[in-house]
């Protein structure tokens, strides 16, 4: 299994993104198995539709990219998940800086038995045992 997080699905989604070939090719590759099962988290889910909207400022935009998302395997934040992502959040140490966003991202991974991510957020490489895919 890898997780697609934001900045890959938006890079992959808008081609005026710095980063769109390399998510292009991420993206293909995930959907095509060769990482696994690609998923997401509804909070990635969210904060990619969110971004979508805020940076093209285009609502069907945004829709349809909700819409794709959709399609993929979405993994919820329950309470468990929650805690720990907020205990993760409250032990960073100042040079990681992980929004709370990434901090369930790695609960769920961990909690899932994922190691690989799909990103473009360095805070990622940071964290032991997480396999990042740029």
């Amino acid at each position: 299994m890898i997780v697609l997080d934001t900045g890959v699905l938006f890079g992959f989604e808008v081609e005026l993104d710095d980063r769109h070939d390399d998510a292009v090719r991420i993206v293909n590759d995930a959907v095509t198995g060769v990482y696994g099962t690609a998923v997401i988290t509804d909070y990635i889910f969210d904060e990619t539709v969110t971004l979508t909207l805020a940076r093209t400022k285009d609502i069907s935009k945004a829709i349809a990219v909700g819409e794709r998302l959709s399609n993929l395997e979405i993994l919820k934040i329950n309470q468990t998940l929650f805690d720990a992502a907020w205990n993760i959040f409250r032990a960073q140490k100042a040079r990681k800086k992980l929004s709370f966003t990434d901090c369930t991202t790695i609960a769920a991974m961990k909690l899932n038995g994922i190691d690989k991510i799909a990103a473009f957020d360095f805070g990622f490489v940071q964290v032991k045992g997480v396999e990042v895919i740029e």
